[in-house]
C-alpha cells in the first residue's frame, strides 16, 4: 500500500502540451502523472486514462511543491522541498544528465528559435555531437573538466567550513551539556487497515543514528525496517516491549510496523538519537487506545449488514452524563475514524476490528450508551472505561450487560485460522531440511504429495515466519487468555486466575473443540 499523498499540483512537465499531475507523498516518492496512453483504469474528466510517465524517492517526506523553469527556461522542472530544508528540482531535460551543467549552459546560449520540443532537443543534441569537429569536442572537454574541478573545489571550501564549526560546537560541548534538542522530530502514527497493524513513521532534520523503542504493553514488531537492524532485549514487568533500531544507511527518515493488543491501553515511548554531536535524545511518546485495532466502518449499510449476521452481546449504560461526555469516553477507547465532535443529539456508529474480525455497535445520546458486540473483551474495555471516566467525574451509572452465549465461540472461531496456522508452522518447519535433501539426491521430486511440494516451495517463507512465531503465538494465546477473563468477568466473577493454568496447557496442545468446551465449563 502506497504512503499518503502530500502534495498535488498540475503542470505541464512532460512538454506534452496539457497539464500533468504531480504528486508528493510521505515517504518521499514523487510521482508524475499524464493524462494519455491506451492502458485500462480509472478514467479521467475527458475520458483518457492517466499512465505513470516519471517516479522518484527522496526518502524524506515531500513538504512542499511547485513548478517553474529553474534548470532550463525550455523546461518546466518539478520544484520539491523535503523536510529537512533541501530544495531538489527534478526535470524531464536531457542536457540535465551532465552532472557539471555544461551542457545545461550551452542549452542556455542557444537562440530561442533553437529549443524546440523535448523530443526534438534530445535528438538535436546526440547528432550535435556525432558531427561535432574534433577541436571542438576537446574545447568542450576542457569546459566540462573545468567546470567540475570548480564544483569539486567549491564542495571541498564547505566541507572545511562544516568540520571548523563542528570542531568548535564540540569545544563547546566539552564544557557544557546539551539541554535543548539539536533538530526537530516528525512522528506519525497509524493504523494500516489491510495489514491489520501500525505505521509508526518517524522522522529528523538529520540523519538518525538510532532509535529505541519502549512500551508498557507486548507490542507485536512485525518486520525489519528498510536500512535498520532490530535488536530486541528482554522486557520486565512495567516495560514489556524494548527494543532498538540501530541505522545502517544514512537516512533522515525510519517507518516500524508494529501490532498492539487489544484490551488494555498503554503508549509507546521512542527516544530518537540523531547523528549529531553532543549526543542527544529526544523523546516522543505515543499513546494507545484499549480497542487500538478497531477501525469504523463508513458505509452504515455495509456495517448493519455485518451486525446482522453475528452474535452480539448488548451493553447499556445510564447516567447523567451528557453527549459530549460520551463521545469523549468512546474516543478514549477508539482512536481510528472518530468523529472531532458529535453532530447530532443522537451518534450512531460502526466499528470493525482489523485483526480478529469483531464488530461493535454504538449508539448513544444523551444520558444513555447502548453498544453491541460479538467480543465480550470490547464490550469489558468500554464498561471498564466509561465507569472509570464516569466515577472520577463523580458521577453515578448505572450498567446492565447481556452476555450472547454464542459470541464467545464465535470469537474462538474467527482466531482458529490463525492459532491453527502458527501451531502447524512447527510442524512444516522440521520438514523443510529434510525435503530440501530429498530434492538434492534425486533432482526432481514430482512424486511427492501436493501439500510436501508446497513446503518445499514456501521453505524460505516458513522458516521466516518460524523465527518470529513465539512471539505470534503469545500475541494469539494473550487474546484467548483475555477472552477468558471478560468472559467471566461481564457475568460477575472478578478473578478467574486459577483456571489460566489449564487454560495454557490446553494452548499448548491446541484443539479447538476442546478449547470450546473449556470455555462453557462454569468456574
Amino acid at each position: 500500500r502506497q504512503a499518503s499523498v502530500a502534495n498535488v499540483i498540475a503542470a505541464d512537465i512532460c512538454k506534452s502540451g496539457g497539464h500533468d499531475v504531480c504528486v508528493g507523498r510521505e515517504d518521499g516518492a514523487v510521482e508524475v502523472w499524464t493524462l494519455g496512453g491506451d492502458q485500462a483504469g480509472p478514467m479521467s474528466a475527458n475520458g483518457v486514462a492517466p499512465t505513470l510517465v516519471m517516479q522518484t524517492s527522496t526518502s524524506e517526506s515531500i513538504r512542499g511543491m511547485q513548478s517553474g523553469s529553474v534548470t532550463s527556461s525550455a523546461f518546466q522542472d518539478l520544484i520539491v522541498t523535503t523536510y529537512s530544508g533541501k530544495v531538489l528540482a527534478i526535470t524531464t531535460d536531457p542536457a540535465a544528465a551532465d552532472a557539471t551543467g555544461a551542457a545545461l549552459v550551452r542549452d542556455e546560449e542557444m537562440p530561442a528559435t533553437a529549443v524546440g520540443a523535448a523530443t526534438a532537443l534530445a535528438e538535436m543534441a546526440v547528432a550535435s555531437i556525432k558531427q561535432q569537429p574534433k577541436d571542438v569536442q576537446k574545447e568542450r572537454a576542457k569546459d566540462k573538466e573545468r567546470r567540475l574541478k570548480a564544483l569539486q573545489k567549491e564542495v571541498e571550501g564547505l566541507k572545511m567550513q562544516v568540520d571548523k564549526e563542528k570542531a568548535r560546537y564540540k569545544s563547546i560541548s566539552t564544557q557544557e551539556i546539551a539541554v535543548a534538542p539539536q533538530v526537530k522530530i516528525s512522528s506519525k502514527f497509524r493504523l494500516c487497515p489491510d495489514e491489520a497493524c501500525y505505521l509508526l513513521a518517524l522522522e529528523c532534520q538529520s540523519a538518525l543514528d538510532l532509535v529505541a523503542l519502549r512500551g508498557d504493553l507486548s507490542l507485536d514488531l512485525l518486520e525489519d525496517p528498510e536500512g535498520a537492524i532490530l535488536s530486541r532485549q528482554p522486557g520486565t514487568t512495567a516495560s514489556p516491549t524494548l527494543a532498538t533500531y540501530r541505522c545502517v544507511e544514512e537516512s533522515n527518515r525510519i517507518q516500524i510496523k508494529l501490532r498492539t493488543p487489544e484490551g488494555t491501553g498503554g503508549s509507546v515511548s521512542c527516544f530518537v538519537v540523531p547523528q549529531v554531536q553532543p549526543r542527544t535524545a529526544q523523546l516522543v511518546n505515543l499513546p494507545v487506545p484499549p480497542l487500538s485495532l478497531h477501525e469504523r466502518v463508513a458505509d452504515m449499510q455495509v456495517a448493519e449488514q455485518i451486525v446482522a449476521e453475528v452474535p452480539l452481546s448488548d451493553l447499556s449504560i445510564k447516567g447523567p452524563f451528557s453527549l459530549a461526555d460520551m463521545h469523549q469516553w468512546l474516543s478514549l477507547c477508539v482512536s481510528s475514524g472518530m468523529p472531532p465532535r458529535p453532530a447530532d443529539d443522537e451518534m450512531v456508529l460502526f466499528f470493525r476490528s482489523v485483526f480478529v474480525g469483531t464488530v461493535l455497535s454504538c449508539r448513544y445520546s444523551k444520558g444513555l450508551g447502548f453498544f453491541r458486540s460479538d467480543s465480550p473483551t470490547t464490550l469489558t474495555v468500554l464498561k471498564e472505561v466509561i465507569t472509570r471516566e464516569a466515577t472520577a467525574r463523580q458521577m453515578r451509572v448505572k450498567v446492565s450487560v447481556d452476555l450472547n452465549e454464542e459470541s464467545t465461540p464465535h470469537v474462538l472461531h474467527l482466531l482458529h485460522p490463525k492459532v491453527a496456522y502458527q501451531q502447524a508452522l512447527t510442524q512444516s518447519v522440521r520438514l523443510v531440511e529434510p525435503l530440501r535433501e530429498l530434492q538434492l539426491q534425486d533432482g526432481e521430486v514430482c512424486y511427492l504429495q501436493q501439500d510436501m511440494k508446497e513446503i518445499l516451495d514456501q521453505g524460505n517463507e516458513i522458516l521466516r515466519d518460524f523465527e518470529r512465531q513465539p512471539r505470534r503465538l503469545n500475541f494469539l494465546h494473550q487474546i484467548v487468555t483475555d477472552l477468558y477473563r471478560h468472559k467471566w468477568r461481564l457475568k460477575g466473577h472478578s478473578s478467574v486466575e486459577h483456571r489460566l493454568p489449564a487454560l495454557q496447557r490446553l494452548l499448548a496442545s491446541y484443539d479447538f473443540d476442546s478449547l470450546v468446551k473449556f470455555f462453557e465449563e462454569t468456574v
